[in-house]
């Protein structure tokens, strides 16, 4: 069981401490379950007025000393309210964002995507077409896009997954 100061985690992941805020002054009581959930999914921490996420507190109790600023914890099994210490993981958001939809939490990627403006089929059109040296801008307007969007897509920035 790692511990800090007034908070502690278990091994299920579940944050205690062992001090309350009433009113004026904390009150020093025996450990209780300190954490509760929003409407998204996340457990968190409310602490004079502050309101830090619970897999946050949870990393730094099992790795005392870490360094956050910038960087996301990534729940490896995609359950949010397991903050136990083998399913955190500290990455970057690209890697979370590529995670997420490894494992099926975020399906929406080319035309799934609510903003996409493109089909695999014009990718690969546009690809084709490219290389037989039609320019961007007359692709662009063949498909009612910006050039930057079809050079993009041409490049594989976006539509990576297209073949």
């Amino acid at each position: 069981m790692a511990k800090s100061g007034q908070y502690r985690i278990t091994p299920a992941g579940r944050v205690e401490t062992n001090r309350r805020w009433n009113g004026r002054r904390d009150v020093t009581v025996a450990w209780y379950e300190c954490d509760r959930e929003d409407g998204r999914g996340y457990r968190y921490i409310s602490c004079h007025m502050a309101r830090v996420k619970a897999h946050r507190l949870a990393y730094l109790l099992h790795n005392p000393g870490a360094k956050l600023r910038g960087l996301e914890i990534n729940h490896l099994n995609g359950n949010t309210l397991d903050n136990s210490k083998t399913n955190l993981e500290l990455c970057g958001p690209p890697r979370q964002s590529q995670h997420a939809y490894d494992i099926g939490l975020n399906p929406y990627r080319g035309e799934r995507h609510a903003l996409a403006k493109l089909t695999e089929t014009a990718v690969r059109d546009i690809r084709k077409l490219r290389k037989l040296g039609v320019p961007y801008t007359t692709l662009a307007a063949k498909y009612c896009v910006t050039p930057r969007t079809i050079m993009l897509a041409y490049s594989g920035e976006t539509w990576a997954h297209v073949k």
